[in-house]
């Protein structure tokens, strides 16, 4: 979302700036098949029990956040300290925690992307979200950084205590370069139909943040970029029901990222409304703000 100028203490799971998640069947998090490779005659338990014993899994959550290209150790932040729910977003509870750890295991190899019975857990989603609000400036130099410096990223917090951000990689070496994970490179441009700002993402390209491989590539069409609407005469509410909505695919696609209780969806008018009232402008704002949703392709 490229929401800005509006309020800076907002509920993350209705505004957000980026949301990243497993939301297709056969998406989210799988048992590495060289674990299995080493264990044929393990049962689901066995492998569980080893996976949480492991030092390679010791603490290993995944988080979400934006890190710099030369330092991976390095989360940005909207000012101040790094905080949780705002710069970074721990997805879930540790792998090696029983209740990721014996599901995985009963599948393997097959991936997983939801745990309902993940301890703390609201939703049991594999899923991340982070929040950069501020001022329009804010919001346009936010996206400068990420087209030349800094991407999103995907990794496995380190077993260290002295920080609850740092990437783990192999072996538990802390290297600015590399690390276990993926990272994700942003490109945005006009809306369509908007000259004012490149508002929308158009493009991601997904690396291992290990090697630097390419990995997969993100599609993100025209027909996801939705403008937010600053009331209902600007984007009509209507119900998921209504005929604006009669494209059930592309309504799925969306209600994955905007959930009906915090969100109208009017994809005839091609724009969302925030319910009960929009909290991602300024009062009298000029300009228009988006959501853009992209879909990872495999290469």
């Amino acid at each position: 979302m490229s929401c800005a100028d509006g309020p800076t203490s907002v509920d993350p799971n209705a505004i957000f700036t980026f949301r990243m998640g497993a939301y297709k069947n056969g998406t989210g998090v799988a048992v590495n098949q060289s674990l299995i490779n080493a264990t044929p005659n393990y049962n689901p338990t066995e492998r569980a029990n080893l996976l949480a014993q492991s030092p390679e899994n010791a603490g290993a959550l995944l988080q979400f956040s934006m890190r710099d290209y030369d330092n991976l150790q390095s989360p940005y932040n909207g000012g101040g300290s790094t905080r949780e729910f705002f710069d970074y977003s721990n997805i879930l509870v540790p792998l090696s925690n029983a209740s990721i750890a014996q599901p995985l295991t009963a599948v393997a190899p097959s991936r997983i992307n939801y745990f309902p019975t993940t301890p703390g857990s609201t939703n049991g989603r594999v899923e991340g979200t982070v929040q950069f609000l501020g001022s329009e400036g804010f919001a346009q130099g936010l996206r400068s950084v990420l087209a030349y410096k800094a991407r999103l990223t995907l990794t496995y917090k380190a077993n260290r205590k002295e920080s609850e951000v740092l990437a783990r990689g192999p072996n538990g070496i802390i290297s600015n370069t590399s690390a276990y994970g993926r990272g994700y490179a942003l490109q945005f441009n006009y809306p369509i139909g908007d000259n004012s700002a490149p508002r929308v993402v158009t493009n991601i390209q997904e690396t291992d943040l290990l090697n630097g491989a390419a990995v997969s590539f993100w599609t993100c069409p025209g027909s996801l970029q939705l403008k937010i609407g600053k009331d209902a005469i600007e984007c009509p509410a209507v119900g998921d029901n209504a005929a604006e909505n009669s494209n059930a695919q592309l309504l799925q696609v969306v209600r994955r990222v905007l959930r009906s209780e915090y969100w109208y969806v009017n994809l005839q008018a091609k724009c969302v409304l925030q319910k009960p009232y929009s909290q991602c402008y300024a009062n009298n704002a000029t300009t228009s703000h988006y959501v853009s949703i992209c879909e990872r392709s495999a290469l």
